[in-house]
């Protein structure tokens, strides 16, 4: 618990540190395959595309402030977190998850789009990466590797879009960060956001 608690304090100080270098920096977001009305219908089985609609409760316990959230079930075979965007993306354009192929394939150029960020941001990231660098970047490029903080934060630059991070404690939906937050004003998409179960996996969320 210590080494994760150090390893998320690591990454804190490294988003801000990437943040304040984007504040006087010009960011051009990767060019992305859109998604079209073709690629709507998930024709994965129906447990797999159906989302869970949950009520989420207000901090402060006020039933009159409480909203909805979706959960979009992805499996996790290392894909996970980005499938978990790629499904984000597809309901912000087509309001609804893309066929499984697609999102697979979404996933994979995600993949290696947040890799390059690394790479090109090498001078910045480095020193949070553990172990070795280029080790580090050859194993995420395999599609069983899972994705995590510093995956989430280089997507943020990818997509030029902020992405936030939730759990469920104890029934509630509870924010454990938002990256790139200097995208807030500009980003491509409204609430993209990742819910994370611990232990690596991810699912897509959306707030209602």
């Amino acid at each position: 618990a210590r080494a994760h608690m150090l390893r998320a304090m690591t990454v804190a100080i490294a988003v801000a540190s990437t943040t304040a270098r984007a504040a006087t920096t010009t960011t051009t977001p990767r060019v992305l395959p859109h998604y079209t009305a073709a690629a709507r219908r998930c024709t994965a089985s129906q447990g797999a595309c159906s989302a869970r609609t949950l009520v989420r409760s207000a901090a402060n316990g006020d039933s009159s402030s409480s909203s909805s959230y979706e959960v979009y079930p992805v499996i996790g075979d290392g894909r996970c977190l980005f499938r978990s965007i790629a499904v984000g993306r597809a309901l912000a354009e087509i309001g609804e998850r893309a066929e499984e192929i697609q999102e697979v394939i979404e996933a994979d150029v995600l993949r290696a789009a947040a890799v390059d960020e690394l790479l090109e941001r090498r001078e910045d990231t480095e020193w949070f990466i553990e172990g070795d660098f280029e080790q580090y970047c050859a194993r995420m490029q395999a599609p069983s590797t899972w994705g995590g903080e510093p995956e989430i934060l280089m997507l943020t630059h990818v997509l030029a879009s902020p992405i936030s991070v939730f759990m469920e404690v104890s029934g509630e939906l509870k924010s454990i960060g938002v990256y790139g937050e200097e995208y807030a004003e500009s980003g491509q998409y409204d609430n993209l956001a990742v819910l994370f179960h611990g232990a690596g996996h991810y699912e897509a969320l959306r707030l209602i």
